[in-house]
């Protein structure tokens, strides 16, 4: 790569290519530091305002400019207009934000005849036909034209050779694997219909399975890498270094730089039946032998409920205490050895960190927020803190945004070996790149806790999650379909306890913490204490109301 850009000192030398050379240049004048590394250059991003660089700029092959945000993939478009330039300053006068051109991918049987056609028209349409020998039919595809993968001659004679071959999602980034040298198929149809009959064809090879980022991406990567190892193929699974999928990686970036993931594996089925029950028992001695599931952070719900299992589900209302409870369920599980994992998607992850340090310290938390800490009082959370770590390990998280689907985040901590999840809040996790909250509809949240009790089989997960902002004022344990997205939390969750106090109640430093729905246990309220002005101590005193 020709010339070269020193960070902050002086102009940039001849760039390679007349676009990469002006958009660099503007970069450095308008003081977004551009500087060169492995692959082109860095520099922080121009709209979102960045304080780490994320704004990667490269050549490609035509000699226009390529430049993607890492951080929160701002449109190109956008970035150029916050320097004052257009497409063809850059050499990008033919760069268009949507598809404006039909394309038509034409799936062959083995011996190279057409058998199924998809076209790909602007606004992302699929429409799809078969051949019936002389023409092009539009209807009735599925029952004509038998699922094939796309370029399946190569794919074919890849097999033979003991060569690799990529699968990815469409078949724009298959066209676009080939282009740079690959053997590359996809299905047809886009994610969640890859099966078992295209599997067979590429039995016993080598393949790189592309994971697009999105959550449709995540799992049809899962069922794809299942799908092949049935047929004894050798996968290694992969994502984009940048971009959504392979096709935007490939932009800037060949494919020794696709970045490893682990599988994540989807959850078998189950069945018992006739002559299963040595199997049901012995996974029973097997839970009897680890004792009770994680802690609630207080002893008395370890005891009523003997542990986490499965989903629990913190309500709270807005501005309540649901934070600082799972900081206390996180700091009983670290004591006990169950290596919990803290996702602080609302509060910063620093002074999720420092709630939990001062419980452990029992020192004010308003010395926190004040700047007050002692000497002494530092030098005492730092002692109790590196004691607390030699009970066990934990982490407390922030992920950045674009990482904090239920995927990433229950994968991220059974990589980590971690023992327990906290989640606080449900509204906060992503589907599709927007939070919960933002999408607000009942289906998405209904989506996520599905999976989260699939995976809650191996790992207990739990929630902190809001009541409606109409429980303000109210003089009683709210119910469950007060909550927001009830239908699905009392569809899914194993424990639903909600966190209650009245005026009166918090005046005097009080609150409730009331079974609001159980899969196992009959109904009970716990009242509780909380002092947080000249101690950081939550305890539950006693029952305060009871079913049975």
């Amino acid at each position: 790569m020709a010339g070269e850009i020193r960070r902050g000192r002086g102009a940039i030398q001849e760039a390679c290519g007349g676009g990469v050379q002006r958009l660099l240049e503007r970069l450095e004048e308008r003081g977004f530091d551009p500087q060169e590394d492995r692959k082109g250059w860095i520099a922080l991003c121009p709209v979102h305002g960045d304080k780490v660089p994320s704004l990667t700029i490269n050549e490609g092959e035509d000699g226009r400019a390529l430049a993607y945000c890492l951080s929160h993939q701002c449109d190109f478009l956008e970035i150029l207009k916050e320097l004052d330039l257009e497409p063809r300053d850059v050499g990008s006068s033919d760069w268009k934000t949507k598809e404006e051109t039909t394309v038509e991918y034409i799936y062959e049987d083995a011996d190279g005849n057409p058998v199924r056609k998809v076209v790909r028209k602007p606004g992302k349409e699929f429409p799809q036909a078969y051949w019936d020998g002389k023409k092009w039919v539009w209807k009735d595809v599925a029952k004509h034209a038998p699922p094939l993968p796309y370029r399946l001659p190569e794919v074919l004679a890849a097999v033979e050779e003991g060569e690799i071959i990529y699968v990815a999602e469409g078949e724009k980034d298959v066209d676009r694997l080939v282009e740079v040298g690959e053997t590359a198929t996809c299905n047809p149809g886009g994610a969640g219909k890859w099966t078992d009959e295209l599997s067979v064809h590429l039995k016993g090879a080598c393949v790189v399975v592309v994971q697009d980022h999105d959550d449709a991406g995540i799992k049809h990567a899962a069922e794809v890498n299942a799908s092949l190892k049935r047929f004894d193929c050798d996968v290694l699974l992969v994502e984009a270094k940048v971009g959504k999928d392979a096709y935007d990686h490939l932009r800037m970036y060949g494919v020794e730089d696709f970045v490893a993931v682990e599988a994540i594996v989807a959850q078998p089925g189950e069945r018992y039946g006739s002559g299963d029950f040595p199997r049901a028992i012995q996974s029973y001695l097997d839970k009897a032998t680890r004792g009770p599931g994680p802690s609630f952070g207080f002893p008395e719900l370890d005891d009523y409920f003997y542990g986490q299992r499965g989903i629990t589900i913190y309500l709270g209302a807005p501005k309540s205490l649901k934070s600082w409870v799972l900081v206390k369920g996180t700091r009983e599980n670290i004591y006990t050895g169950n290596c919990p994992w803290l996702y602080s998607l609302e509060l910063p992850a620093e002074e999720t960190y420092m709630r939990l340090v001062c419980m452990i310290a029992n020192i004010p938390w308003w010395k926190y927020l004040r700047n007050c800490l002692s000497r002494d009082e530092q030098q005492s959370m730092k002692e109790l803190t590196e004691e607390l770590e030699k009970s066990g390990s934990f982490e407390i998280v922030k992920p950045p945004p674009g990482e904090r689907s239920i995927d990433d985040l229950v994968h991220q901590a059974q990589k980590s070996g971690a023992g327990v999840v906290f989640i606080d809040q449900l509204q906060y996790v992503e589907v599709d790149g927007r939070s919960l909250g933002d999408w607000n509809e009942t289906g998405r949240y209904f989506g996520v806790l599905d999976r989260a009790r699939n995976y809650s089989d191996e790992i207990p997960i739990c929630f902190a999650h809001q009541f409606n902002r109409t429980i303000m004022g109210a003089d009683s344990m709210p119910v469950v379909e007060q909550a927001k997205a009830s239908n699905a939390i009392a569809e899914t969750a194993t424990q639903v306890l909600g966190i209650w106090a009245s005026k009166e109640m918090r005046e005097s430093h009080q609150f409730e913490i009331g079974t609001l729905a159980s899969r196992n246990n009959n109904l009970r309220n716990w009242s509780a204490e909380v002092d947080l002005t000249k101690e950081c101590r939550f305890e539950i005193t006693g029952v305060a109301e009871s079913d049975g």
